[in-house]
């Protein structure tokens, strides 16, 4: 799914779902039952704002001596719950990417 085919409020709750989620599991290990729970829990809380994704914990675990750090675990947006908008619509959305360009944003509420 391409995030063109989110709601702009949609796009808006990622991050703070992200940003939970790294609160709470960055400061861990990098153990096997953690990353299986920070999967576990990705895709817990990406359902409660209607999103289903697939979590790749991979990356943590691959060290880059360049930047001296781990990688970060990736999240794919594979879709929205079936049955939570019955059909797309365009005339929203695209009011919506007038009015973001309009206040100089790249969605409808990121600065905000």
């Amino acid at each position: 799914m391409d995030l063109s085919d989110l709601y702009d409020e949609e796009i808006a709750r990622i991050p703070r779902v992200w940003q939970q989620l790294m609160a709470e599991f960055s400061k861990r290990p990098n153990t096997k039952g953690n990353l299986e729970e920070l999967a576990k829990r990705a895709n817990e809380e990406f359902l409660k704002i209607g999103l289903i994704v697939e979590v790749n914990t991979l990356p943590t675990l691959i060290f880059d001596p360049y930047k001296n750090e781990y990688g970060n675990p990736e999240i794919t947006i594979l879709g929205r719950i079936p049955g939570t908008i019955s059909e797309f619509d365009h005339e929203k959305k695209g009011w919506e990417v007038v009015k973001s360009r309009d206040r100089g944003e790249d969605y409808l509420g990121q600065k905000d």
